[in-house]
């Protein structure tokens, strides 16, 4: 099995760099006292020096009944960014606002932790719609494991272990029917979280628990082939499947690997999504292929698309399909990237696909919804899906730019890999292909690697189902495809070298599933036309080039793949979707009748 292992990286990929950067920023601006005076308040130490009325409002608010959720993702986006983003000052935000937490957890009896109260819990055994009390306690608890995952902090170890011992005293005194009606209640990635306290601690009672919330219902349906996820809401279940793929990863046990394929071959392979590889609107699933009905405003929630990237990696790491990097790809650029505004660092938390739809900025302190969540972990941590390593191979996933260092048999090897600037290598510029309007036609990465003594290691790089011609070298002679043809294969031996890979990056159509709609895609880039309202284009659906052509494609020696309709009764700008960053209308599918 595959697992992600940088020694160090930075990313220096402009396409993602600014996302990152917009996030840290973010995590910076805001203010561990302020996040923490919910949990002051349920622990009764409001002293006037620490407590006041809090300036933060939406979902933290302190009388909203989710308050606490956030501050679970903003524990694990501070301790990814301490370690990929090697932010020292994060690390300690983490590190205290932990010590907070364990202050409220003693006056609280010593296991108690979150920011409202036990008898929250309770009202779900009445069947009262008293919010998501159980999702909330996912985010606190995954929020302290990662920061000993992270930072290896042992005292977020201990206080989520103290947790879960309250969770297994509550769940043990339960019925069956009384379990269901808790699980029911949107209970997140509960399983995950309590997987990974069996993990750490090793005792059997904390296997026993993850397993008391299992939705295995759900997933007994999924495995026979049954679809019980449309019209479902996608992010109650999708959390669920990154637990079991989890539990399988700790327990072995074969049940949940088939459930976690089971739910993906359902949520994606059977049921197709919008260019964008977004398949749920109005925060549900959509019927197989029928997605013009569910065309909207309320389109891809963010939350489900981080949750099906996450079990999307469990797959791939599994399996080593490219489908599941090639699905990854699609929806990083065109849902995490494509939802997170790259000079504030917040979240789009829906992203329109009807014509004329506008992304809907969340601000700094007024929301602080689901999706503010997830986007604040996705973006510190896209190191995690680009190196993979199985013993002595390794598996590059993903065409994000990045400086790191690896480990082979115990020698440190520095690996730089990044796309080639033609304007700035005039060898390249001599040597390849410009396509008619005088633009590189072929797409040229560069990884190089030093040792400071021979190493042997082998390395595998996915080829990108879009990628025309690919082809790739490795110090000048030619690479060899594996089996499945979906990857290059390097045998490395010596102390330095050059691996280049090349191959077009062709601008395409693809067709929405039940209607005669179009999109247009630039690599993985799904391009939108600004533009307020869906519009009829003429041209020839096979060829796209008789629709677009390039516009203000080059700024100070870089490649910008924006566009500019042709021969149409009104022109407009195509640019892609990830870079819409205010809020202007734009729209993504248009008919096109041929010419």
């Amino acid at each position: 099995m595959l697992i992600s292992e940088f020694k160090r990286a930075d990313l220096i990929d402009w396409n993602v760099f600014p996302h990152q950067k917009a996030t840290v920023e973010y995590l910076h601006r805001l203010s561990a006292d302020e996040l923490l005076k919910a949990f002051y308040t349920e622990a009764g130490l409001c002293e006037p020096v620490r407590y006041a009325p809090t300036d933060y409002e939406g979902w933290e608010y302190i009388s909203c009944a989710i308050r606490g959720h956030f501050t679970g993702h903003y524990l694990s986006a501070l301790a990814m960014a301490g370690k990929y983003c090697h932010d020292t000052r994060l690390a300690e935000k983490a590190r205290y606002i932990t010590d907070e937490m364990i202050k409220c957890q003693t006056e609280n009896g010593g296991q108690w932790i979150m920011a409202f109260p036990e008898k929250n819990l309770n009202f779900l055994l009445k069947n009262k719609n008293y919010r998501v009390p159980v999702y909330v306690i996912h985010k606190v608890m995954m929020g302290l494991i990662d920061v000993w995952k992270y930072l290896g902090y042992a005292p977020a170890k201990d206080a989520v272990i103290k947790m879960a011992d309250y969770l297994y005293d509550w769940s043990g005194k339960l019925s069956e029917e009384e379990m269901r009606s808790v699980i029911n209640f949107e209970s997140g990635g509960i399983t995950e979280v309590l997987g990974e306290v069996y993990y750490i601690a090793k005792e059997e009672k904390y296997k026993v628990l993850a397993e008391r919330f299992v939705r295995r219902d759900l997933f007994d349906r999924l495995i026979e082939g049954v679809d019980c996820l449309t019209n479902m809401h996608a992010n109650t279940t999708a959390p669920e499947a990154v637990g079991i793929a989890r539990l399988y990863e700790i327990t072995g046990d074969e049940y949940y690997r088939k459930a976690a394929e089971a739910y993906y071959d359902c949520a994606i392979r059977k049921r197709g999504y919008f260019v964008t590889g977004g398949n749920n609107s109005g925060e549900c699933y959509i019927p197989p292929y029928r997605q013009l009905a569910r065309m909207g405003d309320m389109v891809q929630e963010h939350c489900t698309s981080y949750n099906l990237v996450r079990l999307a990696d469990f797959l791939f790491r599994w399996t080593k399909n490219a489908e599941y990097a090639d699905y990854m790809e699609r929806v990083i650029y065109n849902s995490l990237l494509a939802q997170n505004n790259n000079k504030t660092g917040v979240v789009s938390y829906f992203l329109p696909i009807t014509g004329g739809g506008k992304k809907s900025w969340q601000t700094d302190t007024k929301d602080f919804s689901c999706c503010m969540g997830t986007n604040v972990q996705s973006n510190v941590s896209y190191t995690e899906r680009l190196l993979y390593r199985e013993g002595n191979e390794f598996l590059l996933a993903q065409y994000i730019w990045f400086d790191g260092v690896i480990e082979v048999d115990e020698k440190d090897v520095h690996l730089w890999f990044g796309k080639v600037n033609f304007n700035k290598d005039m060898t390249s510029m001599i040597n390849y292909r410009l396509n008619e309007y005088a633009r590189p036609k072929t797409d040229i990465y560069k990884l190089f690697y030093d040792a400071k003594s021979p190493v042997s290691f082998s390395l595998k790089v996915r080829i990108p189902s879009w990628a025309k011609d690919a082809e790739a070298f490795l110090d000048g002679k030619a690479a060899k495809k594996d089996e499945s043809g979906d990857y290059f294969v390097f045998d490395i031996n010596g102390e330095k070298g050059e691996i280049e890979i090349r191959f077009e990056r062709t601008l395409r159509i693809e067709k929405m599933a039940d209607a005669n709609l179009y999109a247009f895609v630039h690599g993985p880039k799904v391009l939108a036309g600004k533009i307020d309202r869906e519009r009829t284009l003429k041209g020839s659906v096979s060829d796209p080039e008789t629709i677009l052509r390039p516009y203000d494609e080059n700024h100070w020696g870089g490649w910008y793949y924006n566009y500019y309709t042709q021969g149409q009764y009104e022109n407009f700008p195509v640019v892609p979707l990830c870079d819409v960053m205010d809020d202007s209308p734009y729209t993504v599918y248009f008919p096109i009748e041929e010419k």
